[in-house]
């Protein structure tokens, strides 16, 4: 799944709209269990708290009922180095002009990654 950065206005606008999306196709697909790991802690706290005032809390109430619909299953977040596929997708993903897309197979971008993945290969985080 990714998000090209140039068609929404914020990381925060990004990051919802893709857990949305996800989200959506889950609960489509019905897939389940499910748990939720996220390198935007950001959206977390947006999910986890009760602010209804936040400019973006139509998408935000939008995730929270989907979660529920899955069972509220946990949402945790990772170290972005926990996440590299993701990272992958979405740098690719800045290369298109759609607005929003979904892969039906795993991308060609990926396959290594993945693997290594599979195999528990680990990086060392880098601090900037």
């Amino acid at each position: 799944m990714g998000v090209p950065g140039n068609s929404i206005n914020s990381g925060l606008a990004a990051e919802l709209t893709a857990l949305h999306f996800g989200l959506k196709l889950i609960v489509q697909m019905h897939i389940s269990p499910v748990c939720i790991e996220m390198d935007a802690q950001n959206v977390i706290d947006s999910i986890q708290e009760a602010n209804s005032d936040h400019y973006l809390s139509s998408i935000i109430i939008q995730c929270r009922d989907l979660i529920r619909q899955l069972g509220a299953p946990p949402i945790s977040h990772v170290m972005k180095e926990c996440n590299k596929c993701a990272d992958i997708i979405s740098r690719d993903a800045l290369l298109l002009v759609l607005p929003f897309f979904h892969y039906v197979s795993m991308p060609l971008c990926i396959n290594s990654q993945f693997l290594a993945d599979k195999e528990g290969i680990t990086y060392p985080r880098t601090l900037y």
